[in-house]
């Protein structure tokens, strides 16, 4: 998909991945640090098996994950954008708000 580099010359990387990738588990460390734990929330108290049908991309450099999203099909023409996180670093948050998401 789309790539471009950083600052330090590192490759930046956006990639879809499914519930049965490592990415995955990586995106769900990220959501439990920086969206459960600052709110006294757990992921381990919620049902997420229905995002195995949902659509996950990733922000990755090299095979470092560093930020996800998560769209949820409601129709054949119509996607929610469900759960959005990313590290808080001047550079990966730099990086994400350069890219816009296409879903076809």
């Amino acid at each position: 998909m789309e790539s471009s580099p950083l600052n330090n010359g590192k490759m930046m990387e956006i990639r879809q991945f499914t519930t049965q990738d490592k990415a995955y588990g990586d995106s769900l460390l990220l959501r439990e640090r920086w969206l459960r734990i600052p709110l006294g929330l757990s992921l381990k108290d919620e049902d997420l098996t229905d995002e195995v049908n949902q659509m996950h991309f990733g922000i990755f450099t090299e095979e470092e994950l560093f930020g996800s999203v998560i769209f949820k099909v409601l129709d054949t023409e119509v996607v929610k954008l469900r759960q959005m996180v990313a590290r808080p670093t001047k550079e990966h948050l730099a990086f994400c708000g350069d890219f816009e998401f296409f879903i076809s």
